[in-house]
């Protein structure tokens, strides 16, 4: 399955998480990035926009 997925994507594809609310987050295809720091992502034929999950190192 993950060959599959890396073979047919062949790195083409950046998926982003970004969190609509306080708890509702959503990983899709990225699209773009809004004037106002917002981030775009499509997941099948919808398209949503929130604010982009920042990386976290271990502590």
């Amino acid at each position: 399955m993950w060959q599959k997925w890396g073979t047919v994507n062949e790195g083409l594809t950046m998926l982003k998480t970004i969190m609509i609310g306080r708890y509702l987050s959503i990983q899709g295809q990225f699209v773009r990035t809004t004037p106002s720091g917002l981030v775009v992502v499509k997941v099948g034929n919808k398209t949503f926009m929130g604010r982009p999950v920042q990386k976290r190192h271990a502590a």
